[in-house]
């Protein structure tokens, strides 16, 4: 494998068709983008600033993040962040790892694109997810007809797990003075009220050695704090989202952070997985893989938009249950907001059987074909089909989905990944970088069969 990120071009008349899909989607009253929430909770007619932060660690900060991608943008109102760049321009350093920030230096809300990080950070800071993100959204709610503006700004702090960046920390206590400080600029431009809509979180590499129970609890507690102590700010009665991506760089035996991700997905009302990191161009320093690059950060900006904007919970491309006759496992999908499921070995070169793994007690089975039974399009689970090479024994047997992770050294190579993803891509323009398709990818999963 030379490259996960291949440079295609479409045709003019495959563009055109593709945004013709993606203003009937945005138009459609059975997608989930609309003044529903500005109704019951705000007033129809408010004007309101929308409020994000990325937080965690490297990832969330742009570590790597070059080429910058995002330097123009073209809905400076409407998309927007505190200070010179969106991690308010705190430069982490050795000497100061957890920089305080001072908001009242900071006197104009700017329109958010990619910058290089301050001086601080020895320019090893760039492109973050957010830039694209909050262009996407401008633009999406614009075609949608929707009164929508938004302000962005970054916590995440590299190298630091989660005890850096959780309640009374310096990290922590920033969110509080950025929002407090967007509140009192919003007021100055016009803005009738701002409301937090969430947190984008990007982390887990240092929780590798945590159980799953435990960094659950961490990600539940840092919700939990950070609705408690926005909504005494804001007043808002609106609760915030607290939106997850997987890191794809972990070793097979340390995947607990992102397993937890699933689980909170699953189980919390407020916590939103929105999928893995292993389709996107990682950058490449002494031969390992640990950042995403800048158009890899602006592609995963730009692929999530469409969930993130409507300000509600939805899933990604998951396992719900799988069960096994003789040498068939069935698999049953949730149902997808972007149908029809997909196996796809182009768009991500393919390690083990499309990413599959079949074991039973601590034997691993030959998996030998695959097939779509259903791929959803007709608003039900889409269905698929692996057939294995033998019959296992009555052992408890378990399905893995990209979970077989690095060895040693983070490559390119070994980054954990899998080929099934939806078709948001063909419902959507594609990365204004490097014109690659918006799709999302099933998330890393370890499931127990019937």
């Amino acid at each position: 494998m030379t490259s996960l990120n291949f440079l295609v071009k479409p045709p003019m008349w495959r563009t055109f068709i593709r945004f013709n899909r993606y203003a009937s989607l945005l138009s459609s009253p059975n997608f989930p983008l609309s003044e529903n929430i500005l109704i019951e909770h705000i007033g129809a007619t408010s004007k309101i600033l929308w409020i994000f932060s990325s937080d965690g660690q490297s990832n969330a900060a742009g570590s790597q993040g070059f080429p910058l991608t995002t330097y123009v943008n073209p809905y400076p109102t409407q998309a927007m962040m505190l200070g010179s760049d969106v991690r308010m321009g705190l430069g982490p350093t050795s000497k100061n790892p957890y920089p305080i920030l001072d908001s009242t230096q900071i006197d104009t809300l700017n329109p958010i694109r990619a910058k290089r990080g301050a001086t601080g950070t020895r320019g090893r800071q760039g492109e973050t997810p957010a830039e694209q993100l909050a262009i996407r959204m401008a633009w999406a709610a614009e075609i949608a007809n929707i009164n929508w503006a938004s302000a962005w700004f970054c916590v995440g702090l590299p190298g630091r797990p989660y005890e850096a960046v959780m309640k009374g920390t310096n990290a922590y206590n920033n969110r509080l003075s950025a929002i407090t400080r967007i509140k009192e600029l919003a007021s100055e431009v016009g803005f009738d009220d701002v409301f937090y809509a969430g947190t984008l979180w990007r982390g887990g590499e240092s929780a590798t050695r945590d159980s799953i129970d435990t960094y659950k609890n961490k990600l539940m507690e840092h919700q939990i704090n950070i609705e408690a102590d926005i909504s005494a700010l804001t007043g808002q009665r609106h609760r915030p989202l607290f939106w997850m991506t997987q890191s794809s760089t972990f070793s097979s035996n340390r995947v607990s952070p992102y397993l937890a991700m699933l689980e909170l997905h699953q189980e919390s009302s407020q916590h939103v997985l929105l999928g893995p990191d292993y389709p996107y161009p990682y950058s490449i320093k002494d031969g390992r893989t640990l950042h995403i690059d800048g158009p890899g950060n602006a592609r995963i900006g730009a692929t999530h938009a469409l969930r993130i904007v409507t300000l509600k919970k939805s899933d990604p491309v998951l396992i719900n249950s799988a069960e096994r006759s003789g040498t068939t496992v069935r698999i049953y999908y949730a149902p997808l907001l972007f149908p029809p499921i997909v196996v796809d070995t182009t768009l991500v070169p393919e390690r083990d059987f499309r990413g599959f793994q079949y074991i039973c007690g601590n034997i691993m089975i030959d998996i030998t074909s695959i097939s779509i039974i259903n791929d959803g399009s007709d608003g039900q689970e889409p269905i698929i089909d692996l057939t294995l090479a033998e019959k296992p024994s009555s052992q408890e047997e378990w399905l893995l989905y990209a979970i077989n992770g690095h060895s040693r050294t983070r490559r390119l190579e070994t980054i954990p990944r899998g080929n099934i993803r939806d078709s948001a891509g063909d419902y959507q323009p594609r990365s204004v970088y490097d014109y690659q398709p918006l799709h999302n990818w099933a998330v890393h999963q370890k499931f127990r069969v019937k």
